[in-house]
């Protein structure tokens, strides 16, 4: 056993061949990524957003349940319906943005680190991103996090790269070029921290190193008109056709969640510490040997390599640690780092020990890590023993494009998306009487999208009574009606209506013209 652990191991660091090890994290990721149903509320919500902007035909303007969305930028949106639009509508297709934004930090951690450092830190880093629970966990969640990180990834790259570039009397405008475009896109992925925290990796790296010149070359005018030619055109064209865009979008969802209390998931300042090594198991157990650092085998680390990993680490959790509100997601953009640092760690420990030992310690972190994350997405695939993804891939014809979906003082996000519904649902609640606070909760997030379309939000947000008026008004519509029979909506001639399916909490009913029960409510 020693000996096969001791042979994973060396093939690892001495692989030649770049591409098979990038081919083989790549597969691995795409391979699990359809196997469980969307998890709520992240995944409906964002790949429900994804597929009402193809059932529209609006690429310019997110919305749920036929509402302006505007929590986030369209890159995400505009990625996924793209995936959904070419394999279909279904689970892996609406991960395919977080699958290749992973792909594309694997890729580009592996350049970054094979050029500056060495080929076998590369091959190590790559290796322990791809089979680290939290990034392969990510890479195959369908929300904004694994993107904004991608692109804060590929920004601290080229920009770093740019600035070695320059700082060697060479161009370096390909990275330079290459660092604002990704600069913009982590804007539209996620907003200002797309900017914010790769400039700001990028400036503290040179300023502690007495290059605070190299800083001020990365800024060229050219480069900066290219920023805005990618980044603007979207934030332009929603503030020309809401007033209140800019207002909601930079003021309430960056600086007032950012500085204020009350939001979701409340936790301590050393919150990111535990929940980054924890998360990266059994990989982050070597961080025990950052210690044992050595020359890199081009010298010394004259380009600050190591300074620029640890720093990059330090800002994005110190950043994300400073609100109240934190989310397990937000750290993704230290992976990279964080991994070439292990990878680091273990490369320089292999010079230290008995080389066999070290490649079958190295080899038996791969398998062990490799073996939680296939437990974990079994696990995952197991609890879908009620879910709704089985009633809509054996109902598939059952459903009719005039069909009206309409839910109970609820909104659950995959409905739509496993229904294949192609207009906005009723969501039945006291809307009247509705104080919605600051947590993010479905209600908070329709009504906040209600302010930019009134006339819709009176459309698709209604009460009981006018609920009760559009199915009499109505006898033509098969309605698809989800809920629980103890809820507050007081439907009592639900009851009887032919249940299509149930699962522990929650119930679907399918109430068509020619019933009894919708007749002899009407009269």
């Amino acid at each position: 056993m020693k000996k096969i652990l001791s042979t994973i191991g060396r093939t690892i660091v001495q692989a030649e061949s770049k591409k098979w090890l990038i081919v083989t994290c790549a597969l691995w990721l795409l391979a699990t990524a359809g196997w469980r149903p969307l998890a709520l509320p992240d995944e409906g919500r964002y790949i429900g957003v994804a597929m009402e902007m193809l059932n529209s035909g609006d690429w310019l303007v997110p919305t749920l349940n036929g509402l302006p969305f505007f929590h986030k930028p369209p890159l995400f949106y505009w990625i996924t319906a793209s995936a959904l639009e070419i394999f279909g509508a279904n689970a892996w297709a609406g991960r395919m943005a977080s699958l290749l934004a992973g792909i594309a930090v694997i890729i580009a951690t592996h350049a970054f680190v094979r050029r500056h450092w060495n080929a076998g830190t590369a091959n190590v880093a790559i290796v322990i991103l791809a089979t680290q629970p939290f990034f392969f966990g990510a890479v195959q969640y369908a929300n904004l996090d694994m993107l904004v990180a991608s692109m804060i990834t590929l920004t601290v790259g080229c920009l770093a790269d740019a600035a070695i570039q320059i700082d060697s009397q060479q161009s370096g405008t390909r990275s330079l070029a290459a660092g604002y475009v990704f600069t913009a896109l982590g804007v539209l992925a996620k907003g200002l921290i797309g900017f914010l925290l790769p400039w700001t990796v990028i400036f503290l790296w040179l300023v502690l190193r007495g290059k605070l010149m190299s800083f001020f070359r990365l800024l060229k005018l050219p480069f900066i008109g290219l920023f805005l030619l990618v980044a603007a055109p979207w934030f332009w064209a929603m503030a020309a056709k809401f007033p209140e865009f800019l207002d909601y979008f930079f003021i309430e969802q960056h600086f007032r969640r950012f500085a204020g209390s009350g939001f979701n998931n409340a936790q301590a300042f050393w919150f990111y510490v535990p929940v980054l090594l924890l998360l990266t198991l059994p990989w982050s157990l070597w961080s025990f040997r950052l210690g044992h650092w050595r020359k890199n085998q081009q010298g010394d680390d004259t380009n600050g390599i190591r300074p620029l990993m640890l720093i990059w680490l330090l800002v994005i959790v110190v950043f994300f640690s400073i609100p109240k509100s934190k989310i397990v997601g937000y750290i993704l953009p230290v992976l990279a780092p964080f991994a070439f640092l292990l990878a680091d760690a273990a490369t320089c420990w292999l010079d230290k020990v008995a080389k066999e030992k070290a490649e079958a310690w190295l080899g038996a972190t791969l398998v062990t890590s490799v073996l939680i994350c296939v437990v974990l997405i079994g696990y995952l695939r197991l609890q879908d023993t009620s879910h709704l993804s089985h009633f809509a891939a054996n109902n598939k014809q059952a459903f009719q494009r005039g069909d009206q979906v309409v839910m109970l003082d609820q909104y659950p996000y995959d409905l739509p998306f496993y229904l294949r519904s192609t207009k906005p649902a009723w969501v039945v609640s006291d809307w009247e009487n509705l104080s919605t606070g600051k947590a993010d909760n479905w209600r908070k997030e329709l009504v906040d999208a209600g302010r930019f379309a009134p006339q819709a939000r009176q459309d698709y947000l209604i009460s009981p009574k006018e609920l009760v008026k559009r199915l009499c008004d109505h006898h033509d519509t098969t309605y698809w009606i989800w809920g629980q029979r103890d809820t507050s909506v007081d439907l009592h001639w639900l009851a009887a209506a032919k249940q299509v399916f149930s699962n522990d909490r929650n119930g679907l009913w399918r109430l068509q013209p020619s019933d009894s029960d919708l007749n002899a409510m009407c009269d």
